[in-house]
Order: C-alpha cells, then structure tokens, then sequence
C-alpha cells in the first residue's frame, strides 16, 4: 500500500493529465488508502477512483488526438488554398508590376535613349506606381531644364552668329573704304609730287611775268601780263592747298603688346581668308613696344590678305612673326605662295604696279608709305621653295 501511496504521489507531481480533474481524483484516492476503514475497503475505493482517472484521460485523450487531427487537416487544407493562391497572386503582381512600374521604365529607358539623339520628350507620370513616380517627374524636371538650356544655347548661337555676319559685313566694308581710302591716297600722293615739282616752275613763270611787265610800254600788253601772273598766283594757292591736304597728322605712339595685337588681327582677318589657308601667330611673348597701334594693325592687315589672294586656291598657311634688334621691330608677314616676281624685288614698290590679275597695285605701295611715314622702311624678299616675305623694320623703344 505505501507503494502504491509513493506511485500516485510521483504520477500527481509529474502535470502529464490530459483531464485537469485527474490529479484531484488521484488525491482522493490517496486519502482512501490512508482512511481508518479496513484495509480492503480503501483499496476498492481506491481502485474504483483510479479506474474513474483512466477512463477520463482516455476520453481526455481521444478528445484530443481528434483535435490533433482536426488541427492537421484544417492545416492540410490552409497549406493547399495556400499553394493554389499563391501562383495567382504572384501573377497578379507581376501584371501590376509590368502596367505600373516596369513598363514605365521601359518607356523611361526609351526616352533616355532619345535624349542621346537629341529628342526630348516628357515621359507620363500620372498612371504610374507611386514608387516610380519620382522617377518620372526627375525625368521631367531634366527634360525641362535640357529644353530651356537648348533654347538659350540657340538663342546665344543666333545673336552670335547675327554678331559675327555684321563683323564680317562691317570689315569688308572697312576693307572696301580701305581700299578706296589707299586708292585715293595713292592718287593725293601722286597729285603731291607733281604739285611739288610744278611749284618751281610756276615760281620761275611768275618772276618771268613780272619782268615782262615792268618792261612793257603797251598798257593793253601790260593789263594781258598782269592777268596772267593771277592765274600764275591762283595755280601756286591751288597746288599748295594740295600739298597742305597731302600731309596727314601723324598717329601718336602708344605701348602696345605685339603677340595680342597680331592675335586680335588674325582673328579678325579670318573671316576674309579662306578656311584652306592657316594663319600662325609666331610672335613672341612679352613684346611690348611703343608703336602707332592703328598705323601697323592696318599695315599687317593689308600684308595678309594680300598674301591670301597671292595663295589663291591653293591650301597654304600666312605666319606673323616678330623679333627686335636694338631699337628696331621687325615685322615679318610670310607665305607660301608663289613668291614676288623678280622686277617687283629689283625695281621695288610703286603705286599701280601689280603681278596679280585684277588687282590694284596698291596695297603695297601703302604699306610702303605708311611704313616710311613712321621713320621705318619695307624689304620684299623670297624664300625656299616657295613663298614671299614682307618685311617691316619699324622704330620702336620698349615700353617702361
């Protein structure tokens, strides 16, 4: 009996009931061992209430396994609806997904490829998924700023291109007025010389006139001389106006900085030679002279196109390049073209003469008299194989 007290006592403590009632019923078969009656009478009782334990655990536990089978299928049956949905659910995200999200950016990456090719369209971001969405409006902000930038870049390169069309205008119209300008200087310097020459003649046709008159006794004789030395007078006041017209006001030197001052008359005689023929600035950094700015501009301006239309329509390149030698600047303007004749070299400069078809003859002759006018002088030579030199020898001091 102690045996028996010690195992439902051990079973009690070990919680492994499936019927909450069957540890209380456990104790009361312990008290029934431990009552005062006769021995046969407890253990009955004591029987009858262990067998009342097992018949509940076992429908506790039959109750239970059918739970457990219950749980099983129901889990059977979740696990099924959950493979059968699952598919479809994935398909369903997977046509959201390409409606919303990947066919925008496919339609994105088009876009973007257009902007490669310089087309610019913005892209529809009303319809598509909120994730993508920001996407698309930085896409559009892009497309919109690129449009703005391509229409100031555009607007920019029209004023530009108007700009340099009235250079263009404008220099060969200076070009033009030049040309006349040297012309008509030319023929005002010619018109100089021979005033100058008939000035001692007219002096000697006068004093002529006044010796005939004071010898002449024919009043009528007399009143013809004294008519004649007028006009005689009126001749020298003419010829010497042209002379006075003839001196022009020399340009007052100033420092100028001969690399940037040939640079800046390269770039605007660019316009007027042709794009075959190259033009180098070989001059020195650093030079800086007191020189009549306008006066060499013009001189070198005339040396290069004339050595363009020299070249003609062959490929060529013109070079600019400078050097001093104590208190002298020398100027030189060299091509490769066909080189100046030999009588040009030996008989030297004069106004009208020219070697080339259709020309005037005056742009070296100006250049001539503008050089010797600033106290320089011109050197016209040839080089090997093929070329023409001008050289300009210009008095010069380095600036302070």
């Amino acid at each position: 009996m102690d045996l028996l007290k010690v195992q439902l006592t051990q079973l009690i403590g070990a919680h492994v009931f499936s019927d909450p009632t069957s540890a209380e019923r456990l104790r009361e078969a312990i008290k029934s061992l431990n009552s005062p009656r006769a021995a046969a009478e407890n253990a009955e009782d004591a029987r009858a209430r262990i067998s009342q334990v097992l018949d509940h655990e076992k429908t506790a536990g039959r109750s239970e396994l059918s739970g457990i089978r219950h749980g099983a299928r129901a889990e059977l049956m979740l696990a099924a609806v959950a493979l059968l949905v699952l598919p479809c659910t994935a398909l369903l995200v997977m046509i959201i997904l390409r409606d919303h999200i990947t066919r925008p950016l496919r339609d994105l990456s088009r876009l973007l490829n257009l902007i490669g090719e310089a087309q610019y369209r913005p892209a529809p971001a009303g319809d598509v998924a909120v994730t993508v969405r920001p996407i698309m409006e930085g896409y559009n902000r892009l497309v919109d700023r690129l449009t703005k930038a391509l229409q100031t870049n555009k607007r920019y390169q029209d004023q530009l291109q108007a700009q340099v069309q009235a250079a263009a205008e404008t220099l060969v119209r200076q070009r033009v007025e030049i040309a006349e300008a040297d012309r008509l200087s030319a023929v005002g310097e010619m018109s100089a010389r021979v005033a100058h020459e008939l000035r001692n003649p007219l002096a000697g046709i006068k004093i002529a006139l006044a010796n005939l008159t004071q010898d002449s006794v024919d009043d009528d004789q007399r009143e013809r001389l004294q008519l004649i030395a007028a006009e005689v007078d009126r001749m020298a006041r003419l010829l010497d106006h042209l002379l006075v017209r003839a001196r022009r006001q020399p340009e007052a030197p100033t420092e100028v900085d001969v690399r940037a001052l040939v640079s800046d008359l390269l770039a605007l005689a660019r316009y007027q030679v042709p794009d075959r023929i190259a033009l180098d600035n070989s001059t020195p950094a650093g030079v800086v002279c007191r020189l009549q700015r306008d006066g060499v501009r013009q001189m070198l301006l005339n040396l290069v196109l004339n050595a363009s239309q020299a070249i003609g329509e062959s490929p060529g390149t013109i070079s600019v390049t400078a050097c001093r030698e104590n208190q002298m600047l020398r100027l030189s303007v060299v091509d490769d073209g066909p080189g100046f004749s030999k009588d040009l070299i030996e008989g030297g400069v004069r106004p009208f003469l020219t070697q080339r078809a259709g020309g005037s003859g005056l742009g070296l002759s100006t250049v001539q008299r503008m050089v010797q006018a600033m106290g320089g002088k011109l050197e016209l030579s040839n080089r090997e194989p093929r070329g023409a030199v001008v050289t300009l020898s210009l008095v010069s001091s380095e600036a302070p």
